[in-house]
Parts: structure tokens; C-alpha cells; sequence
């Protein structure tokens, strides 16, 4: 029962994140609508299903392929997932520090597939839906923040050498 509480919160979670970005950023990138789209498909069934080893295999799945899209995307194709998603939110960040940010959401991703792993074989059940349902998000909010942090360093920086 714990993990279907923790698909509706995450169900709404993703609404309630898309109501007040629209209304206090007023715009959303295709990208990032294509994003909270993927997240809700795969969520909707976790909570028809109500099956702990879904839930838990679509985690990892969303996960690891994110990884690897993200990485072949970046290096391959020269397109940036995080320059698309919060591109809009930090302007005049240079192709290095989209770089640097990248790389710091895929630690993220690769931080909480890790996290899960161990939550799940190690300690409990319950325990990996607390940490997917409460501690992610937090963790995952923090390391958005520090990369907007970083965007506006990197174009901190970028003015400081103009100058210079």
C-alpha cells in the first residue's frame, strides 16, 4: 500500500510542480512538458498495478536508460537535456558550464539509482518508498538548485573575464 501512496504523491507532486511553474515562470519548454509527460505515463500504472517489484523496476529502468540517453545525447549529438530542461531559467551559461551541469544530473541519477539499490536489498521495502517518495525529491530539488547555482556562477564568471 505504501508504494501506490507513493505513485499518487509523485502523481501529484508532477502536477503541482507544472501548475506553479506555469504560473510563476509563465513558460515551460517542450522539453520539459515531454519530461513531466514520461514521468506520469510511467506512474499511472504503477498506481493501477499497486505492485512494489513494478514500481520498483520502472525506477531503475527510468533510470538507468536516462543515464544512457543522456550521455549518448551529450556526446554523440551535442544536444543537452539540462540546457533544454532549465535552459529558460539561466541565460548565457557557456557550452562548458552545460556540460558541468549535465554531468551533475547524471551523478544525481546515478546517486539515486545507487541509493535504491542499497535501500531496497539492505534495509527494507518500506524503507526504498520513504527514500523514493521523501528523500529523493528533497535530494532532487537540492541538486536543481545547485545547478542554477552553477549556471549563474559560470555566467558570473564569464562576465568577470570580459571585464578582465
Amino acid at each position: 500500500m505504501a508504494a501506490e501512496y507513493s505513485a499518487i504523491a509523485l502523481s501529484i507532486a508532477i502536477i503541482v510542480e507544472m501548475i506553479i511553474k506555469h504560473l510563476f515562470i509563465h513558460k515551460l519548454s517542450k522539453f520539459a512538458l515531454f519530461m513531466y509527460l514520461v514521468i506520469f505515463c510511467f506512474t499511472v500504472p504503477a498506481i493501477i498495478f499497486n505492485d512494489i517489484k513494478y514500481i520498483q523496476l520502472k525506477f531503475y529502468l527510468f533510470k538507468i536508460i536516462f543515464i544512457i540517453v543522456n550521455i549518448v545525447l551529450m556526446h554523440k549529438f551535442d544536444v543537452n537535456i539540462m540546457q533544454k530542461t532549465i535552459g529558460y531559467l539561466i541565460k548565457g551559461v557557456s557550452p562548458k558550464g552545460w556540460m558541468v551541469i549535465n554531468y551533475i544530473f547524471v551523478v544525481y541519477m546515478i546517486s539515486a539509482l545507487i541509493a535504491g539499490l542499497y535501500t531496497q536489498y539492505y534495509i527494507s521495502n518500506d524503507a526504498w518508498v520513504f527514500l523514493k517518495g521523501v528523500l529523493l525529491p528533497i535530494y532532487g530539488a537540492c541538486i536543481t538548485g545547485l545547478m542554477i547555482v552553477y549556471g549563474i556562477f559560470d555566467v558570473y564568471r564569464q562576465k568577470k573575464k570580459q571585464v578582465d
